[in-house]
């Protein structure tokens, strides 16, 4: 069953997970709660006294927080020893603030925009490459650092983008760098190629990239702002489009995920404006969507999500977190098989497609139980009549 904590009258903007028991939740303030998903608490709020542009979860022997700030400071804190410290980030960029943040093994990636007019530090000592060469930087600009000696940038893309940098996300090994920008530019970074760091052609989709990152070693996808899942998959070191799916305006993706076979490989998490959440598979051509999850808890729409392969954590502009846990690892394969009667009659709406709840399944068992007992009771009567006479 779900459970609701309500953590902040200020919107959530991000969750993010800190291992199976614990979530960090970026508001609209300043503030970093703490949630202990199994008490459905919040245990510790973190006040960074700064506006928050990114919080992340990097696990070494502990679980440690990372909150970066739009002013290139990085809040470091570990949970287990209630330890911080503050890095003060030296980019080679002036009147910048920072807008987003990705965090890898590798690098700290941090997106920001001129609030002046872009100027870059020319350094006489430095060796570490900037592509900024050809005098075409634009006012949004991607510092990359080295994670383990964050103190000065030791990459600078500075021409991909021209409007505000919206998202960005590492590959699992931590070299690739996925980013979205507000005019719908995607772009897909190699940071160990520091002369060429573009490794596919750009590509310019017709909304805002709300999110954007990788589903697994050879999938990506992007969620625009017109309610559309932009999919990709790798060949041969170029990208082809795996499907474009564009979701009804009743009903808003907030999260984009892994699907659980090969036929049906990406699930998202959506919402609609009574704060109803559902989980849909979209099969590999994006021809078929089916719904294998649906729970309440939310006033209002949902606005982000996040989930580790046991349980989904929704929040939304109520300050509420709606904690379910959710097992997707059978997924599609038996949804299709349990339904398959149901779904033959109803393909073009797979929200009908349903399986009775515990609430459903109950009433049926006691009606029937009910039923027996009357036939049960008709047939010691008659018996009894029959023996009286």
């Amino acid at each position: 069953m779900p459970r609701t904590v309500e953590i902040s009258r200020s919107k959530v903007r991000s969750i993010v997970f800190g291992g199976s028991e614990t979530v960090a939740v970026a508001l609209q303030s300043d503030l970093i709660p703490l949630v202990d998903l199994e008490k459905g608490t919040v245990k510790r709020t973190i006040d960074v006294a700064k506006k928050i542009a990114g919080i992340h979860f990097a696990f070494t022997k502990t679980p440690v927080l990372y909150a970066v700030d739009d002013s290139f400071g990085v809040h470091v804190f570990d949970i287990r020893a209630d330890s911080k410290k503050k890095l003060r980030l030296n980019p080679d960029v002036e009147n910048h603030q920072a807008k987003c943040s990705a965090i890898s093994d590798n690098y700290i990636a941090i997106a920001s925009s001129c609030f002046i007019q872009p100027v870059v530090k020319k350094r006489k000592n430095q060796k570490e490459y900037s592509d900024d060469e050809e005098d075409t930087m634009t006012s949004h600009v991607i510092s990359i650092f080295d994670a383990r000696n964050p103190c000065a940038a030791v990459m600078t893309l500075s021409k991909y983008h021209p409007a505000e940098i919206t998202s960005m996300a590492f590959d699992r090994k931590g070299v690739r760098l996925a980013v979205g920008d507000s005019a719908g530019n995607l772009n897909m970074f190699d940071l160990l190629n520091r002369k060429k760091p573009q490794i596919v052609p750009p590509k310019q989709l017709n909304a805002t990239v709300l999110t954007n990152g990788f589903i697994s070693r050879v999938v990506r996808y992007a969620l625009t702002a017109d309610n559309t899942v932009h999919s990709y998959v790798d060949d041969d070191g170029g990208e082809d489009i795996l499907f474009v799916k564009k979701f009804p305006d009743n009903e808003h993706v907030i999260h984009v995920m892994k699907g659980s076979c090969d036929d049906f490989p990406v699930d998202t998490i959506s919402t609609n404006d009574e704060g109803k959440l559902f989980i849909r598979t979209i099969e590999q051509d994006g021809e078929e969507v089916r719904l294998l999850k649906r729970w309440s808890g939310h006033k209002s729409r949902a606005l982000v999500a996040a989930y580790n392969d046991e349980i989904v954590v929704t929040g939304g502009s109520d300050g509420l977190l709606v904690i379910n846990p959710v097992d997707l690892s059978a997924g599609a394969d038996v949804f299709i098989n349990e339904n398959e009667k149901a779904a033959e009659k109803r393909k073009k709406d797979p929200e009908e497609v349903k399986t009775p709840s515990k609430k459903e399944t109950d009433a049926k068992k006691k009606a029937k139980s009910s039923k027996n007992d009357s036939e049960s009771k008709k047939k010691s009567s008659s018996s009894n009549g029959v023996a009286a006479k």
